[in-house]
């Protein structure tokens, strides 16, 4: 995967892998986590298969969580970040990016 640059403000989109809103135990390709950076020029996208996740358990709902926080950190950019401290716009990022993917998984279960 390329190194794109992390701007100093970041806003993070959560798509819909469809148009309709289908059931997750029945979605195909899942939740889409989606970085796109200030200037809209870059777009970083990270499916999330929700298909075999059993979402009406608690153990289905935890799983779906590690899932996103692992999507959202690629999305965000996190490989080959060094040091101990995560920079402000990752962490921000990272926030919206896990924010807006439990909320899209909500909407369509």
């Amino acid at each position: 995967m390329p190194d794109f640059p992390r701007p100093a403000r970041a806003v993070l989109l959560v798509a819909l892998a469809s148009t309709t809103l289908p059931s997750l135990a029945h979605a195909d390709t899942g939740i889409m986590v989606a970085y796109d950076a200030a200037s809209g020029t870059v777009t970083r996208s990270v499916a999330v298969e929700t298909a075999d996740l059993p979402l009406s358990s608690a153990d289905g709902r935890a799983a779906l969580d590690r899932r996103i926080m692992i999507a959202a950190r690629q999305a965000c950019g996190y490989e080959g970040m060094n040091g101990l401290r995560q920079p402000a716009d990752f962490k921000r990022c990272l926030s919206k990016a896990r924010t807006d993917a439990m909320n899209a998984a909500a909407l369509r279960n």
